[in-house]
């Protein structure tokens, strides 16, 4: 009960600090932990030379798309009653290893999610066509670890989610770092509804870290849906049924 009435109070303490410019830019970076390859390698000896040769290339084109990661901005623009996010357009060396990533990191440059105090809505493009996508929340349960990250106080929140893959429905825990010290309720992705800034999404392999925040005097969060609007399962089961026409 302390550890939550402290929460608390962190919280009404600093609200008095935003209430007269509520605008904000939030600048995101992305960390990502790489698999053990030279594990990895070890477990195909048996494999032929040229398989091996292959396996060798793709693991060197993925280590250096990995290096480019550190190139992308994810922004995050919000203010007391709404958010939206995206990733900044980014030009690289190798562009198509760079493509190859981005699937297995759920990162994507055409993504726009839009949140506010009642729904999540994302636009994006699959099997070649637009669609708005509306999301469900997470549902957290807020712990009684904190750290300090940067110069941010933060706690420490496990989220549920339920992924929208296309094919497979499965629950996947999250983790995220947010202080009350920014008494916003949003963060990185669709990942909202926390009393505070989201400073660091733990996804996996993947992390979202905040970078910097910017005050700005006014700005519009225009959010414009695109394409065709759609439930998480309607898009599981078209994808499905494409799957399966593939196969057959």
């Amino acid at each position: 009960m302390k550890y939550y009435n402290t929460l608390l109070i962190a919280i009404l303490i600093v609200s008095n600090n935003y209430s007269q410019n509520n605008n904000f830019i939030a600048t995101y970076k992305i960390n990502y932990t790489m698999v053990n390859y030279d594990s990895i390698l070890n477990t195909m000896k048996e494999k032929s030379k040229g398989f091996m040769e292959m396996a060798k290339k793709d693991i060197i084109e993925t280590k250096s798309s990995v290096k480019e990661l550190e190139k992308i901005n994810f922004i995050l623009k919000y203010n007391n009653n709404e958010s939206i996010y995206y990733q900044e357009k980014t030009i690289f060396v190798n562009e198509r290893a760079m493509r190859k990533l981005f699937p297995l990191l759920n990162i994507k440059d055409d993504r726009e999610i839009y949140t506010n105090k009642d729904k999540i809505h994302m636009n994006l493009n699959a099997f070649g066509e637009n669609f708005n996508l509306e999301i469900g929340k997470v549902k957290w349960q807020i712990t009684n670890e904190t750290k300090k990250i940067g110069e941010f106080n933060c706690y420490k929140a496990i989220g549920l989610f339920e992924r929208s893959s296309y094919i497979n429905k499965k629950d996947e825990k999250v983790i995220a770092w947010f202080t009350p010290e920014i008494p916003f309720n949003f963060g990185p992705k669709y990942y909202s509804g926390l009393p505070g800034l989201i400073i660091k999404l733990e996804e996996g392999r993947v992390s979202y870290v905040l970078k910097e925040i910017k005050k700005v005097e006014s700005q519009k969060i225009n959010f414009q849906k695109k394409g065709k609007q759609i439930t998480a399962e309607k898009l599981r089961i078209m994808a499905g049924g494409m799957l399966k026409n593939r196969h057959n």
